[in-house]
C-alpha cells in the first residue's frame, strides 16, 4: 500500500507554530472548541500513515479544562486536560484519563492541531478545527 500523505506537512506546521510562538493562554484559547481527527503517522511505521484509523473521532475542548472524545456522534470518554510547558516554547497536553491521539506536543497553525509525538518515537496526529 502506498503511504498516504498528511493533509499538511509537519514541517510547515512546526515552522508556523514556532513563528507565532503562542503562550499558554493563546494555546488554551485556540484549543477551545471542537476538532476532528484527520490523520495519523507513527515513527516506527511511517508507511502505514493514514486518514482512516480514527475517522469519525472528534475532540471537544471546553473552557473548564475538560474535554470529550466523540466517536461518530457518541461521547466515548471525558477527560481533564491541562498544558505542561516543555522546552523550545512547546506545550504538551496532559489528559486524564489519557487520550492517545493527543499525546504529543501541541502545534497549532491555521486551524490545524498537530499532536507532535514522533520526536519521542511516538505517533503524530492531525486534527482540523471545526
Amino acid at each position: 500500500a502506498t503511504p498516504q500523505s498528511p493533509p499538511v506537512s509537519s514541517d510547515s506546521l512546526l515552522q508556523c507554530h514556532r513563528a507565532s510562538a503562542p503562550d499558554s493562554a493563546a494555546v488554551q484559547a485556540t484549543l477551545t472548541g471542537q476538532w476532528s481527527w484527520r490523520f495519523i503517522r507513527c515513527y516506527w511505521k511511517t508507511e502505514e500513515a493514514n486518514g482512516d484509523d480514527f475517522a469519525g473521532l472528534k475532540v471537544l475542548f471546553r473552557n473548564d479544562q475538560t474535554l470529550q472524545v466523540i466517536v461518530n456522534g457518541a461521547v466515548q470518554q471525558t477527560s481533564s486536560w491541562r498544558l505542561q510547558r516543555e522546552s523550545e516554547g512547546y506545550f504538551r497536553l496532559i489528559t486524564d484519563p489519557l487520550v492517545g491521539q493527543l499525546s504529543g506536543r501541541v502545534v497549532l497553525c491555521n486551524g490545524w492541531l498537530f499532536s507532535y509525538d514522533s520526536y519521542t518515537d511516538g505517533c503524530d496526529n492531525w486534527f482540523r478545527k471545526e
